[in-house]
């Protein structure tokens, strides 16, 4: 009996942190810049669309895929101050796209800690409820997070919000608010966007774009960064992360379930 007590506690515990706000992380810094793509192409430098199509248009930025296995990158250009400094100053990055139209997969989500389209840092998602982060190091793929099914995702054509953090020298990703994985490391560079087709006549569409950051923009000094060498051993197998074996993982579902059983119990009638 006292067990379930203090597990009912523990629920309701939990529960009210949710609504003062655990489950609404804040963005780090000020939002110093928030686009919806109207017309913005100017302000984006296309790195990479070898079989698919940028379009932008007043309902947010469309990548059509003309063949399967192509890649397409953009950067938010200089001008617009979305390439950050190789020093980690600390901002958030979000982006809200979705898949809406051909077969359900293609990958859609954010670039960041980006030199070039052969070394860049990436958080992905598709329709089928999946997700992915890795780095690219000498156009090699190193998995972060790898490719699998994760319970925050939403599925179909319903927008996802993927989001980075850096704080400092931690770097944490988030999909729709929960934390899929957390790392030590810098992580200067370009920051964008990026689609990846599995079939020809996919189109994701990008809807929003938002950044934070501590520093006023125009502000930060390019300061020398980690060498590639550096930065492949902290994206190596061997280096500390959490996945959904962590518990990070596993305490996210358990912040799904704490959730259900506050709306389960705001639901009940008051007598």
């Amino acid at each position: 009996m006292a067990g379930f007590a203090l597990a009912l506690m523990a629920v309701l515990v939990a529960a009210i942190a949710l609504t003062l706000g655990a489950a609404d992380p804040k963005p780090v810094g000020q939002l110093r810049w928030d686009t919806d793509f109207h017309s913005a192409s100017e302000a984006w430098s296309i790195e990479s669309a070898d079989g698919a199509q940028w379009i932008f248009g007043q309902d947010g930025v469309r990548v059509a895929f003309t063949r399967k296995d192509a890649v397409a990158l953009t950067i938010g250009d200089a001008a617009q101050l979305l390439r950050f400094p190789a020093s980690p100053d600390s901002f958030t990055f979000e982006v809200r796209a979705a898949q809406i139209a051909g077969v359900s997969g293609a990958l859609y989500g954010i670039i960041f800690d980006f030199a070039d389209a052969r070394h860049y840092s990436a958080l992905v998602v598709n329709g089928n409820g999946y997700a992915r982060a890795y780095r690219v190091e000498g156009g090699v793929e190193t998995d972060w997070f790898p490719l699998a099914q994760w319970p925050p995702v939403q599925v179909s054509g319903t927008p996802n919000r993927l989001r980075v953090d850096v704080n400092r020298e931690k770097v944490t990703l988030r999909i729709n608010d929960e934390v899929l994985s957390e790392r030590d490391g810098e992580a200067g560079g370009g920051a964008g966007l990026i689609a990846r087709s599995f079939a020809p006549g996919q189109v994701v569409l990008f809807m929003r774009a938002r950044l934070w950051a501590l520093t006023p923009l125009g502000a930060a000094q390019a300061t020398p960064g980690p060498s590639p060498e550096a930065k492949a051993r902290a994206w190596g197998e061997g280096s500390p992360g959490r996945n959904q074996n962590s518990p990070v993982g596993v305490g996210l579902l358990a912040k799904l379930k704490v959730r259900r059983a506050y709306d389960f119990i705001r639901s009940v009638p008051r007598k």
